[in-house]
């Protein structure tokens, strides 16, 4: 059985869909988690979800896109809980739009959204999990940063970025004992891909995953089980069509 007993877990986007599912997951396997996101509300729910399970949780509602978001972040954990041995950079939102109709507000927005919160945040974490000479971050991109999707060139540029960023910064980091993995989901039954447009809904979707799949996938990567496993992409898909 996989455990993260007396580990500590940042996870953002946390409120619902993938980033719910690992910071349950996490949670059932004994780690303390940071619940991370711009709202409140959903947060809490899965706190309640956390401590009823007899874990710890806390819920920091910050812009993770903000540095000085993302620097508290990194204190209410680390005054909450002492420590930080694994972060996960879930949160993200997708844009569909052809690009000649698409805006550079746009673009920046979804970005900035998808991709400069996953280098604030694994900076400021890094730093901790150096000290220390240890650590686990796990990034959540996309099959459609593997093969870029028509129709939704901002959403698979962003995801690429996090694969290319994932690999070069576990090299950067491999001396001081952290990885960096990444995860690129295909289709996953989320309220994200209930509202792009597609012909299926996601209850007719068969090749579509549950969240708690990709979970089972986060926490591997996040316990010792792992090992020395550092600067892969783990594709996770029903089908091998990308």
């Amino acid at each position: 059985m996989l455990t993260l007993q007396n580990k500590t877990a940042i996870v953002t986007g946390a409120g619902r869909g993938i980033g719910k599912a690992i910071a349950l997951a996490y949670a059932e396997a004994g780690a303390n988690v940071a619940l991370v996101a711009r709202t409140r509300p959903q947060l809490e729910q899965v706190a309640a979800q956390i401590t009823a399970a007899g874990r710890r949780a806390l819920v920091i509602a910050a812009d993770v896109t903000d540095p000085a978001g993302v620097a508290g972040m990194v204190n209410a954990t680390l005054a909450e809980f002492g420590t930080i041995d694994i972060l996960v950079n879930n949160a993200g939102m997708a844009r569909s739009q052809p690009v000649l109709e698409m805006s550079l507000d746009d673009w920046n927005r979804t970005m900035t959204t998808n991709l400069t919160s996953v280098f604030l945040c694994s900076q400021a974490v890094c730093r901790h999990m150096i000290e220390r000479r240890q650590g686990k971050i796990i990034n959540i991109s996309s099959g459609s940063g593997v093969r870029g999707s028509p129709g939704n060139a901002v959403y698979s540029a962003s995801k690429a970025g996090v694969i290319a960023f994932t690999e070069a910064l576990a090299g950067e980091v491999r001396q001081f004992g952290v990885q960096v993995n990444v995860i690129c989901p295909g289709p996953v039954n989320t309220e994200m891909l209930a509202q792009r447009p597609h012909n299926e809904t996601p209850a007719q979707n068969v090749t579509a995953l549950e969240p708690a799949e990709i979970a089972g996938l986060a926490l591997y990567l996040a316990s010792d089980s792992s090992g020395r496993i550092n600067a892969q992409r783990f594709l996770a898909r029903v089908t091998n069509r990308w």
